[in-house]
């Protein structure tokens, strides 16, 4: 399937689906300097799962994240439904991770210990024996 560049619009030569702009832009690159874009390279990130807790009413909060600063930002103005009005929040426990997925995995596991001896054994240590 060939993309056919007409003015600011691409298409399919195949079904005359629209591109977005930046796919359009890329083609445009590509045709000029005669071979295909270079592949993009995946964004690198850190996963984050973290615990925060309340300083006022001393109860914990789990999630995950890739910018924990930000994040704990948003806890602490109010703006998270579940966080609202519980005072200020610190955090009492992360966990860094290379990929989404594991992290997500990690965080389900925390959120089954909540209130048992392993919980308190992660925040208190940092890990479970």
């Amino acid at each position: 399937m060939r993309k056919i560049i007409y003015g600011e619009v691409a298409y399919h030569r195949q079904g005359g689906t629209p591109l977005k702009r930046w796919e359009a832009e890329c083609v445009r690159l590509a045709t000029a300097y005669g071979g295909a874009p270079p592949k993009a390279e995946k964004a690198f990130f850190m996963y984050y799962v973290y615990i925060i807790k309340s300083e006022t009413t001393e109860r914990y909060y789990t999630g995950i994240t890739s910018d924990l600063a930000q994040r704990l930002r948003h806890h602490n103005s109010g703006a998270n439904r579940s966080t609202k009005n519980k005072g200020p929040r610190v955090v009492a426990h992360r966990e860094e991770f290379n990929d989404k997925k594991t992290a997500w995995l990690r965080e389900g596991q925390i959120k089954k210990y909540k209130g048992g001896e392993a919980f308190k054994k992660l925040i208190q240590h940092g890990r479970v024996a």
